[in-house]
């Protein structure tokens, strides 16, 4: 008998450290972005690890989400993804991307806003890519000028949901 079951918002670790189930080699000298590899990986170790543990004979489906802050190149991102996932469980998967917009609410006047991806250079938002708290370095409240504020949304990497059958 063929279940379907959703499994939903898996947070990515950030140490995501391990390649226990994976012999691709990082591409660090064939023009790859390490970064975008790096969290590919736990992307694919954490559906891994899902669908090892609900018994999962087939992942049809998955749903990323990618917050803007991140800033990943969601080229190298997918392309990480398909030859990480090579060989194993996750390889006819569908998977998905979806961008989750930058949020903020300010500490000092309470304004929430959204931030586009053109209001920030290409430096800060390099930096802001590999260290998010770096936002605020960069960003301000665009009512009052405060530097002080809280990312409501658009930070991290996770697995919004797969979808297994058993």
């Amino acid at each position: 008998m063929l279940e379907d079951f959703w499994y939903r918002r898996e947070e990515i670790p950030s140490d995501a450290a391990f390649r226990n189930h994976l012999n691709n080699p990082l591409p660090s000298e064939s023009g790859g972005c390490l970064h975008e590899w790096a969290l590919a990986e736990a992307v694919i170790s954490t559906m891994l690890a899902v669908a090892k543990e609900k018994g999962a004979k087939a992942v049809s489906e998955a749903m990323i989400k990618l917050g803007r802050l991140q800033n990943i190149d969601t080229e190298i991102f997918n392309h990480a993804l398909r030859e990480l996932a090579k060989g194993t469980l996750l390889e006819k998967t569908e998977i998905k991307l979806e961008m989750e917009e930058s949020r903020f609410k300010c500490r000092a006047c309470g304004h929430e806003w959204k931030l586009a991806p053109s209001e920030v250079g290409s430096d800060e938002s390099e930096a802001i890519h590999f260290i998010p708290d770096l936002a605020h370095a960069f960003i301000r409240c665009p009512r009052c000028r405060s530097p002080d504020f809280e990312i409501t949304g658009g930070r991290g990497v996770w697995v919004e949901y797969i979808r297994i059958s058993t």
